[in-house]
C-alpha cells in the first residue's frame, strides 16, 4: 500500500500546518532529497488556498531564486504567513497554563508536546521540559 505525501490547502490553521510540515519532514527524510529539492517536492503538495500564495510568492522572485530556495526559508516564509503574533501568543499563554485536570497523561503528554513544539522559545533546554510538563500534573500525582 503506497502512501501518499501530505497536501495542504485552503486556510489552514496553525496547528494544520504544524502537522503538515511534522508530516512532510517525516516523508522527505525517508526519501533523503537534498536541502534545494525538499522545497520543490513540498510545494507541489500546495493545494487551493496555499497554492495561491506559494504563487504570489514565487512571483516576486525570479525563477532561479525561486528553484533555489532552502526548505529552512521555505519554512520561515510559509510560517510568517499562516502563523499570526496572535495565534502564537494564545498558544503561548495555553501552553503555560497547560494542566493535566481531567485528561489522561497520555492525553496531557501529547497537548504538551504540540503546544511546545509551537513555542519552542519556552522550553530552551531539557530541564525547562520537564519542570514545565511536571508543573502541568497535580500536586499528588506520583511520577514512579
Amino acid at each position: 500500500m503506497a502512501s501518499q505525501p501530505p497536501s495542504l490547502y485552503g486556510e489552514p490553521t496553525l496547528v494544520a500546518v504544524m502537522d503538515w510540515i511534522y508530516e512532510m519532514e517525516m516523508v522527505l527524510k525517508s526519501c533523503d532529497y537534498g536541502d534545494q529539492w525538499k522545497t520543490i517536492f513540498a510545494v507541489r503538495q500546495l493545494k487551493t488556498g496555499v497554492l495561491s500564495w506559494w504563487r504570489l510568492l514565487a512571483g516576486a522572485r525570479t525563477n532561479e531564486e525561486t528553484r533555489r530556495m532552502s526548505w529552512e526559508n521555505f519554512l520561515v516564509q510559509l510560517k510568517e504567513e499562516y502563523f499570526s503574533e496572535r495565534d502564537l501568543l494564545e498558544i503561548a499563554n495555553e501552553f503555560k497554563n497547560l494542566k493535566k485536570r481531567v485528561m489522561s497523561v497520555r492525553e496531557y503528554a501529547a497537548a504538551f508536546i504540540e503546544k511546545m513544539e509551537l513555542v519552542p522559545y519556552l522550553v530552551p533546554t531539557e530541564l525547562f521540559k520537564v519542570e514545565n510538563f511536571v508543573n502541568g500534573l497535580p500536586t499528588d500525582f506520583v511520577l514512579w
